[in-house]
């Protein structure tokens, strides 16, 4: 999920690291579907966050979200632009976070940001 570089799986032997194609029948793709499809299983468990492994039910739902945003994306990139692959990689928020973090520490070592 974190591919920058079109080459990477190839120079490491990796085909996990290789781009995202547009192929429903791509072993990459194939293993996001499957991965989703355990976390709807594992969400349907009804287990309290303690029994379920310790994800909170925000962090359940921003993977799934995640985790489908990628194939629909490569399907978007496909149909609109005509690409056959995507860089996962590319898509981050690393500097958007890195920016919040430099504004948490403005203040001195206080955690509890606020607006006023």
């Amino acid at each position: 999920m974190n591919v920058k570089s079109l080459n990477v799986g190839l120079r490491e032997n990796d085909k996990f690291k290789q781009p995202l194609p547009y192929m429903a029948n791509d072993e990459k793709v194939q293993f996001l579907d499957n991965f989703l499809n355990w976390l709807e299983r594992w969400e349907n468990m009804g287990l309290s966050k303690e029994l379920s492994g310790g994800l909170s039910k925000e962090t359940h739902v921003a993977l799934k979200v995640t985790t489908n945003a990628m194939t629909e994306i490569a399907v978007y990139c496909n149909e609109n632009f005509g690409l056959n692959f995507i860089l996962p990689g590319k898509f981050q928020t690393d500097n958007l976070e890195s920016r919040f973090g430099l504004y948490r520490q403005m203040p001195g070592s206080n955690y509890h940001i606020s607006m006023k």
